[in-house]
């Protein structure tokens, strides 16, 4: 609906109950609330039954919003652990340029500038992966995004901000460390007194490894997720079938030539016909009353419309009655299948032989006898619970061709089941897709941010250990006269590399014991999205502990080998 500019929608939503009542009458009125929703809203901020198609929540951009925060805050951490680090290396620069007359200002002013400068240049390199890893992107989430930072000024503006924002947060801290420095210790060659922010520091590879341990727990629960969501049991068998739709000017009464010719081809086992496909769609709904007895407000049920080979077909357990036959004329006008959850829903323990009834807005009320029980079945998304549906055998509302393949050569039979529809349809190809692909394309969102969870992580943990070298270089660079001490003292290679190792390994267990818990919190309030999930068990908690372990020790490792094994004399000449 195309509304006129500066129409008032809360006063035109004001007007649908009366448009209501005189469409449907005012039996009918309570049924629907109809509502006006932006079109630019569908995609984001839109979650109703039967949506005009895929959208994708919100809450998405958001977590990939925070994620790319908490890297950059982990890279900006970075960047203040290895100046400091670099900074001992330049301590004697700052002592000399002190005695010859520099002031402090001066030398933050420096140093500042030098971080500005960085974060352009990594700006600019930014941009340029942007371009660079927008195919890419796009192929992934089968999105049409684009870079256009022409169009709008806010995107200049951000990116100035951005620079500035970084080289400050980033550059602020070292700037005033190192300009701090105290010319005669330095230039003497004494502790620069960047030991009393140590806390800082190690605070600092906490939080890195806080991040790095809650991306790899999240990126491993997903995962299984996803494992889970593919390989559950849904209650029918999804496997080689092949859906397609109903040739043009087929009737119901031609059916059986459509299913006779399909059968022609050798591999196709099973052919049935429907209004829906389980696995992922919902049907129609409308309001049924149990027993007969019609009420103003009925219970919402969904519902398909199958033929006589459906229950087979899918291989669907009938628990009591029978299924439909075409041999009985009347079970298309007055018989119906229900699941366990509809008995449970009409609140009856035997349903055999009971009655459901539905009152058309024209005020005809059609009457059905349930004939059968189905063993529930997931007919939705596994991001619901098996709702109430019913199964009707009604024969004009078949739209859709289900045909199982028992064939080892699928691409074959595939061709010529596709040669057959066309033939039928007037020499119009059809659609076709497989069920199992069909279903798991509901998934794809979920897909996508697995894998951008995966290479956000890698991008992570590279970051966390760049940092943790950064610290390993500060301290190795404080305790290299305690080192070659030790080691003219008689200490070996292995208790070097130990003491300090041990002292890193902690920090990285201490990231274990925060991130951990955080991880599991905000990954079950994703998973309480979908009605069946894998919640995270000890083994993902326990691999990504001994993972970042691991990493962390080879990162460590190798600072700690080279210092341990330096000669002392290049350490304690000074003395």
């Amino acid at each position: 609906m195309l509304l006129e500019e500066g129409t008032d929608v809360t006063k035109l939503e004001s007007k649908f109950p009366a448009f209501i009542d005189k469409i449907v009458g005012e039996e009918y009125a309570g049924r629907y609330a109809p509502h006006l929703q932006n079109i630019s809203e569908l995609l984001l901020f839109s979650n109703l039954y039967a949506e005009h198609g895929e959208n994708l929540e919100v809450s998405y951009i958001y977590i990939f919003i925070a994620i790319g925060l908490l890297i950059l805050i982990i890279a900006c951490i970075n960047f203040v652990n290895l100046a400091t680090a670099q900074g001992l290396k330049r301590a004697k620069e700052v002592g000399v340029r002190k005695v010859m007359g520099a002031f402090k200002r001066q030398l933050v002013f420096q140093f500042l500038a030098e971080a500005f400068l960085i974060a352009f240049f990594a700006v600019l390199i930014g941009l340029v992966l942007v371009e660079l890893a927008l195919p890419w992107f796009n192929d992934l989430a089968e999105w049409s995004v684009t870079a256009d930072y022409t169009s709008n000024p806010f995107y200049i503006i951000s990116i100035v901000g951005f620079v500035i924002l970084v080289g400050l947060f980033a550059g602020g801290y070292p700037a005033f460390i190192l300009s701090s420095f105290k010319p005669v210790k330095v230039l003497k060659g004494e502790n620069s007194g960047t030991n009393s922010k140590s806390i800082l520091k190690t605070s600092l590879v906490v939080t890195q490894f806080t991040v790095a341990i809650f991306m790899i727990i999240s990126t491993g629960s997903v995962n299984r997720q996803l494992d889970y969501l593919k390989n559950k049991d849904l209650g029918f068998n999804k496997n080689d079938v092949l859906v397609s739709g109903i040739p043009s000017g087929i009737s119901k009464t031609d059916f059986d030539l459509v299913r006779e010719e399909l059968f022609r081809i050798p591999g196709v086992s099973e052919v049935s016909f429907s209004s829906n496909i389980p696995g992922y769609q919902s049907g129609s709904r409308r309001q049924y009353n149990p027993d007969g007895e019609f009420a103003e407000n009925g219970l919402l049920v969904n519902s398909y419309s199958i033929d006589d080979n459906f229950i087979t077909q899918f291989n669907l357990t009938l628990l009591e009655g029978r299924d439909f036959s075409s041999d009985l004329a009347s079970d298309s006008l007055s018989s119906v299948l229900i699941n366990e959850a509809a008995a449970d829903k009409f609140g009856w323990e035997d349903p055999i032989g009971k009655t459901i009834s539905y009152k058309s807005p024209e005020g005809e009320t059609e009457r059905y006898s349930v004939v059968g029980l189905v063993k529930d079945f997931n007919f939705e998304t596994l991001q619901s619970r098996i709702n109430p549906l019913l199964l009707f055998n009604d024969l004009d509302r078949l739209g859709q061709t289900s045909i199982r393949i028992n064939s080892e050569n699928l691409a074959d039979v595939t061709e010529q089941i596709s040669t057959t529809l066309k033939s039928l349809n007037n020499g119009i190809p059809m659609w076709y897709y497989f069920l199992e692909e069909g279903i798991a394309s509901v998934y794809d969102t979920e897909e996508v941010i697995g894998e951008m969870l995966q290479y956000f992580t890698y991008l992570t943990i590279f970051i966390a250990c760049l940092g943790l070298l950064g610290l390993v270089s500060f301290t190795v660079i404080n305790r290299r006269k305690e080192i070659g001490i030790r080691k003219v003292l008689g200490a070996t290679v292995f208790s070097i590399v130990q003491s300090i190792s041990l002292q890193f390994l902690k920090l990285v267990f201490i990231g274990f014991i925060i991130g951990a818990p955080l991880a599991y919190f905000l990954i079950t309030q994703w998973l309480n999205s979908f009605a069946y999930n894998a919640p995270p068990n000890a083994t993902i908690f326990i691999s990504s502990g001994l993972a970042t372990l691991f990493i962390a020790l080879l990162t460590i490792g190798y600072q700690a080998i080279k210092a341990a094994l330096a000669n002392p004399v290049d350490s304690l000449k000074s003395e």
